[in-house]
């Protein structure tokens, strides 16, 4: 994360939201987000954290812009989760 971040000053990377650089082009395509797939990382198992992407803390980066349906994490994980949790729910 930290090879492009080096590059730009705070200015800049406000300037360019960390939206259209930041996901287009430098997290979820060096990062490999989709190398990895999220099935690989599984979200849980790195919780976003050890993937240092607490660095960009994923607010910074407009994750809520994201709307963890465009990054298919409704798809893997919360539906995971949801299918966990019902049970306790229910109970």
């Amino acid at each position: 994360m930290k090879v492009i971040l080096g590059t730009f000053n705070l200015q800049t990377l406000n300037h360019l939201t960390l939206n259209h650089l930041t996901f287009n082009q430098l997290t979820f395509n060096q990062l490999t987000f989709n190398h990895l797939t999220f099935n690989q990382l599984t979200f849980n198992h790195l919780t976003f954290n050890q993937l240092t992407l607490n660095h960009l803390t994923f607010n910074q980066l407009t994750f809520n812009h994201l709307t963890f349906n465009q990054l298919t994490f409704n798809h893997l994980t919360f539906n995971h989760l949801t299918v966990n949790l019902q049970p306790l729910s229910t109970t």
